[in-house]
């Protein structure tokens, strides 16, 4: 299995970078490749090469970044990670492990704990506690394209049960979902507004009569 690891960067989330580029660096069932889209205000000064680099300097959807690097992928599988989140050394392999269409990939919550770019590694033994045994990660198989919005997510499960997608979950996790102040990710999907976007997709889609 050939997986294509991807984030995108904007509104200064460069910080974030190294510590995201190393998590997948260090990963025991290596990545086929590695792709960065630099947006608006990213951040970034230096990439280091091995990267493929995609430059869109212009304000824009969650959605249409993460397009961007779908249309480069030469992987079987596309696998997002924000960039401020960290995967541990056995998330490609749990995910390698996984023979169906979207692979959700387990893993920790950090909940209390308010991180900054200076944490490291020592620190990711705290945040087992707060594993919940839910998936918010996933690699799907080439095929979907996101919708031109902020709450690019959603949108593309539901696309992929629509196209009749089989869908699994790993044994074990191999994440930290990073909770900061302000994160862009809670604001959208903890409010009226990433509800809406939501319901408007399931009605795209033909799965909810409204």
């Amino acid at each position: 299995m050939k997986i294509t690891v991807c984030t995108f960067v904007y509104n200064s989330y460069g910080v974030f970078i190294p510590r995201w580029l190393k998590s997948v660096q260090l990963q025991t069932y290596p990545a086929h490749e590695i792709i960065v889209v630099l947006g608006h205000n990213h951040g970034i000064e230096d990439i280091p090469s091995g990267v493929k680099v995609i430059h869109y300097e212009q304000p824009a959807t969650m959605g249409f970044l993460r397009n961007l690097a779908v249309d480069l992928v030469t992987g079987d599988y596309v696998f997002f990670v924000a960039a401020d989140d960290i995967l541990f050394g056995n998330a490609l392999q749990e995910i390698s492990n996984v023979n169906t269409d979207i692979i959700a990939l387990r893993y920790y919550q950090e909940n209390k704990i308010r991180v900054t770019p200076e944490i490291t590694a020592e620190r990711l033994v705290e945040w087992r506690k707060y594993y919940i045994g839910a998936c918010g990660y996933w690699a799907f198989k080439k095929g979907l394209r996101h919708e031109d919005t902020n709450c690019a997510s959603y949108p593309l499960l539901l696309q992929a049960y629509k196209k009749g997608y089989t869908f699994k979950m790993t044994k074990n996790p191999g994440a930290v979902y990073i909770q900061r102040p302000g994160g862009y990710g809670q604001q959208i999907e903890n409010r009226k507004h990433g509800l809406k976007e939501i319901e408007k997709y399931l009605l795209a889609y033909g799965l909810t009569q409204g």
